[in-house]
């Protein structure tokens, strides 16, 4: 309820302001299988306000881990807000975008007293054997400020070359996305 009422109020603000109040570092992990992409796993990992907020919710135990329940508990109340949006996140597949409409594989870690969202993006795998994925992370509400950082990690079978590469604004520097290219070689 605390986080809910947090989240609301910060929201308001962040609104009147537009400016973000919660500030993440997201990595992505790229996976293939053998009948081509299978998803996208995303791990947020939250600044230490924000980090102290969800354990003050969430851990009531202050053991500095998460329940399963507490996990059930984030992902219906957090994570299913993000829905209408995407989830914050863009996929698009050989030019493609993909209707993000759902996730799977949602857990919550800590390390080093930031606490970390994991999800997978499902991807119905392409037809074409080779191709490029185009992947983002943004808040289009400005409450919340994702910086995407290497490495992009890449899990695939070795029938499967992927290479991908994180784009950064020529001026700026700052992370505008992530490129992957793929191919399945030749049996």
């Amino acid at each position: 309820m605390r986080r809910a009422l947090t989240f609301a109020l910060l929201l308001a603000a962040s609104t009147a302001s537009a400016h973000p109040h919660v500030f993440a570092d997201a990595t992505v992990e790229v996976r293939f299988g053998a009948r081509g992409l299978e998803g996208v796993r995303f791990a947020w990992a939250y600044d230490d306000f924000t980090s102290a907020l969800i354990q003050q919710t969430y851990d009531r135990a202050a053991t500095g881990r998460f329940s399963p329940a507490a996990v059930r508990e984030i992902e219906a109340k957090e994570m299913d807000a993000l829905r209408s949006f995407g989830y914050f996140v863009s996929v698009a597949v050989n030019g493609a975008p993909l209707a993000v409409t759902t996730i799977r594989d949602f857990a919550v870690e800590t390390a080093k007293g930031r606490v970390i969202y994991l999800f997978t993006v499902p991807v119905a795998p392409p037809a074409a054997p080779s191709g490029t994925i185009a992947i983002n992370v943004d808040d289009p509400t400005w409450y919340t400020a994702f910086a995407l950082v290497e490495p992009v990690r890449v899990q695939a079978p070795a029938s499967y070359e992927v290479a991908c590469r994180l784009a950064r604004d020529e001026q700026t520097k700052r992370p505008e996305g992530i490129t992957c290219s793929y191919r399945r070689r030749a049996p």
